[in-house]
This record gives C-alpha cells, sequence and structure tokens, in this order.
C-alpha cells in the first residue's frame, strides 16, 4: 500500500505541473486579451472565473473521454478471454482467465476527483492572470 501511496502521489505531482505548465502557457499567450478585458471593465474575479471555468470544464471532457475509454477497454479484455499462462499468476488472480472490473461509482467519483484536482492545479495560473494589470498587459510583447 505504501509503494502505491507513493508512486500515486508522485504521479499526481507530475500531472499538476503539467496542467500548471499548461495554464501558465495560455495565460502568458492571452496576456494582451486579458489586457483588453480588464481595460474593457472585466474585473479581476472575473477573469480568474474565466481561467478556472476553463480549466474544469477541460478537466471534466477530458476525465470522462479517458474513463469511458478506459472501460470499453476493460469490457474488451474482458471479451477477448485471455488466458493467463504463468501458474503463481492465476494463483494471485484466482481465475485462468484474465478479468477487469469496471464499476460506476468508483468511475464517477474518479472523474469528479480528478476534475477537482484540474481546477486546483490551475488555481494559481488563473490567480496570476486575475492579478494582471490591464496596462501592463496591454503593453507586453509577444
Amino acid at each position: 500500500n505504501t509503494v502505491s501511496f507513493s508512486l500515486i502521489a508522485i504521479l499526481f505531482a507530475i500531472i499538476a505541473i503539467g496542467i500548471a505548465n499548461t495554464m501558465l502557457i495560455s495565460v502568458r499567450e492571452r496576456t494582451r486579451e486579458i489586457g483588453t478585458l480588464r481595460a474593457m471593465g472585466m474585473h479581476r474575479g472575473q477573469v480568474l472565473l474565466m481561467f478556472m471555468l476553463e480549466a474544469l470544464i477541460l478537466g471534466a471532457f477530458a476525465t470522462t473521454v479517458g474513463a469511458i475509454i478506459g472501460s470499453l477497454i476493460a469490457l474488451a479484455i474482458n471479451l477477448a478471454a485471455i488466458e493467463v499462462p504463468i501458474a503463481a499468476m492465476r494463483a494471485i488472480l484466482l481465475s485462468d482467465v484474465l478479468r477487469l472490473k469496471v464499476e460506476i461509482g468508483q468511475t464517477v467519483l474518479s472523474v469528479v476527483v480528478l476534475t477537482i484536482f484540474t481546477g486546483l492545479s490551475a488555481l494559481w495560473p488563473s490567480l496570476r492572470a486575475a492579478r494582471m494589470q490591464p496596462v501592463e498587459a496591454l503593453q507586453s510583447i509577444e
């Protein structure tokens, strides 16, 4: 359990860095757009909300698609009835055939948790976008 937890924690850290990096690049590329919106009267909270909603929508879509594809792959493996050739593995799996179980509740929970995680990972870049001053953002060189 400790090894699994450690590997999952490392995986989550890598994913968080990837999401934050992607959002930072998005903020950097849209600096002038943010400056224009702020100059037209958009408040900091609205800029924050715009980037957070973008991250949450992308996260929800990506995790949902991933869960559907993963479930379909598990179903295909079950339908293929792949035999386990090694006796020791049969003893561990308690079966001669590889079977994967997909539970709807766990799948939905995973989608929700990973979507929230995506939002938390995008929080710092979104706050950075919201703190931009309109004049500085409009003067930035791309």
